[in-house]
């Protein structure tokens, strides 16, 4: 897992810093997987034409918070990765 601290999260021209936690192999049904430290169902309830489907996990002892985002490859370098599943939030 890569602890990723100030992450920037882009929600359309706005962008805000949170924690994020990137688990570059399989977590739950999905190739890869990336949780933040805060809930975005309020700005993101669909991503594309899908409901989003907000979860909540804990890792770490602290709670994540992450959507229904598959088929991010973890073969992908992690920059990469990374971009992939913010990309669903822009």
């Amino acid at each position: 897992m890569v602890i990723l601290p100030d992450l920037k999260v882009p929600l359309g021209a706005e962008v805000r810093t949170m924690k994020g936690l990137l688990h570059p192999g399989p977590h739950s049904g999905y190739t890869t997987r990336l949780f933040l430290s805060e809930s975005l169902q309020a700005e993101r309830p669909v991503i594309g034409t899908s409901p989003a489907n907000w979860t909540t996990h804990v890792l770490l002892d602290h709670t994540w918070h992450t959507w229904s985002w598959n088929q991010v490859p973890a073969s992908l370098p992690l920059a990469q990765m990374l971009n992939a599943h913010l990309e669903a939030l822009r």
